[in-house]
């Protein structure tokens, strides 16, 4: 099915919110799925937000750097699991 028939807003909730999405996912959306609201493009009330989180004792540096990490690991994992799957591929053809 793909992300052909669908707006961008929503190809774009669904690989920043659930990954790759499987056809049932994206039927069921098609179906019924509504979005409850777009991200502002400039940030929104980001600011309030994590000076509310700050305020609660959540160390927001900390946690931003933490989650570039991990997000950078996880980036290099997935990079690193293509690339042997298209040298296994390769290999298969030659």
């Amino acid at each position: 099915m793909g992300f052909s028939g669908f707006d961008p807003v929503v190809r774009q909730w669904f690989a920043s919110e659930v990954g790759d999405p499987t056809d049932a996912q994206l039927r069921a959306f098609a179906d019924h799925g509504k979005l409850a609201a777009v991200l502002s493009p400039y940030g929104g009330d980001c600011d309030a937000v994590l000076d509310a989180h700050a305020k609660a004792g959540v160390d927001v540096e900390a946690l931003a750097r933490k989650l570039q990490s991990d997000g950078a690991k996880a980036f290099i994992a997935s990079w690193q699991d293509l690339l042997k799957s298209i040298g296994a591929k390769s290999k298969a053809l030659a």
